[in-house]
């Protein structure tokens, strides 16, 4: 049996809006016993006074397969979303792309901006993909192994104890990690024959191939030379002058259900650890060294305070959330936050202004548990 039309009084508003916390016989009430909150309102939204107003509807715009993981951003030119196992970019004209294909079916992409890129992880499966829609990798691919080595005479090396490493560089000008290294004991007057280099395997996408050398007397790398892909022979007749090397026991980052940057660094939610670059070296890590574990799985990882004394990540495990304050690793006090963890997935940024709060700046808000409790991290 329905309400008639004249059952039906008008109201202001609820100040309170929603309360579903409360018993049903225990909402709060003015003095008069007006009614400041209501049980359940669906569909409706609350202004600042407390006036309910129905939501827009929707229409159906790209038509998908176990459609999820959609993500846009105000300043970039063109959304992503997953159908089916593609990544697939989505135009202001509602026009499509594919990708990246093969995604593990149902898994929840998580996406983070990077300066002209956007990086994207499933938990098993990551990426990057370029303003111009090029997909590649979080990190350039580490050389597998060094190159075969022989000692010849003819050359300006000092007698020394040298190690040899190798890089390879990408074509968006990045530097793996660094192979093996391996030591060469070298007599006066020698030179290093190089030969069977390691080579990438997409040589379209990394197109260099570096070689470093310590010097025999401080043991620091050094680049001894950068050649082409495809060159497999090279000869190194004078000590290594070049700069030095940043990345030897770096490799790529693992794939994880959360990623965010922050401070200069990215930072990977993989399971019950952080893992994390060094600094301005996004896609790497040290695998022994650059890493902080949490009772359970990592639900939420969200940066605060970029650049500025108040830096820090929120982390939400399965039982709380804690903010890790400080602006590297290195320097991190952790401190409980709230006693609750978060809903997977269930995180966004806006900007302060949403909240009244005197900042422009991007603020995350999640959805806590296990109580529907929205919270905003300032």
């Amino acid at each position: 049996m329905g309400v008639r039309d004249d059952e039906l009084a008008p109201r202001a508003g609820w100040p309170l809006g929603i309360n579903n916390l409360a018993s049903e016989t225990a909402l709060p009430v003015a003095e008069n016993g007006a009614p400041l909150a209501v049980r359940e309102a669906r569909n409706v939204d609350f202004d600042v006074a407390g006036k309910p107003q129905r939501r827009d509807g929707y229409a159906l715009a790209v038509p998908g397969t176990r459609v999820h993981s959609a993500w846009s951003d105000p300043a970039w030119p063109w959304g992503l979303f997953v159908t089916d196992d593609t990544l697939t970019a989505l135009h202001p004209d509602e026009r499509t792309e594919p990708i990246v294909d093969g995604l593990a079916s149902g898994w929840p992409v998580a996406y983070e901006r990077l300066n002209d890129a956007v990086l994207w992880s499933n938990g098993v499966q990551s990426g990057v993909i370029g303003l111009d829609l090029d997909a590649m990798p979080w990190a350039c691919p580490t050389p597998e192994r060094p190159p075969q080595v022989a000692v010849e005479s003819g050359g300006a090396l000092v007698a020394g104890h040298y190690q040899l490493a190798m890089t390879f560089l990408d074509a968006r000008g990045r530097e793996s990690g660094a192979s093996s290294a391996m030591a060469i004991d070298v007599p006066a007057n020698s030179r290093l024959r190089l030969s069977q280099l390691p080579q990438p395997l997409d040589p379209l996408r990394v197109p260099r191939v570096r070689v470093y050398l310590s010097s025999g007397a401080d043991g620091v790398f050094r680049v001894a030379a950068t050649v082409p892909t495809g060159v497999l022979e090279l000869i190194v007749r004078e000590p290594a002058a070049g700069r030095v090397l940043e990345t030897l026991h770096l490799r790529p980052l693992p794939a994880g259900q959360g990623v965010c940057v922050h401070n200069g660094r990215q930072f990977v939610a993989r399971g019950n650890e952080v893992w994390f670059s060094p600094p301005l070296r996004y896609g790497l890590t040290h695998p022994g060294r650059d890493r902080v574990g949490f009772a359970g799985r990592v639900d939420l990882i969200a940066p605060v305070a970029d650049g500025s004394d108040g830096a820090g990540l929120f982390v939400a495990d399965s039982k709380r959330t804690y903010f890790l304050s400080g602006a590297s690793p290195a320097d991190w006090r952790q401190v409980i936050a709230y006693p609750i963890g978060a809903i997977p997935g269930a995180s966004i940024r806006l900007t302060g202004e949403v909240w009244n709060l005197p900042t422009k700046a991007p603020l995350p808000v999640w959805i806590a548990v296990p109580a529907p409790l929205l919270l905003a991290a300032a």
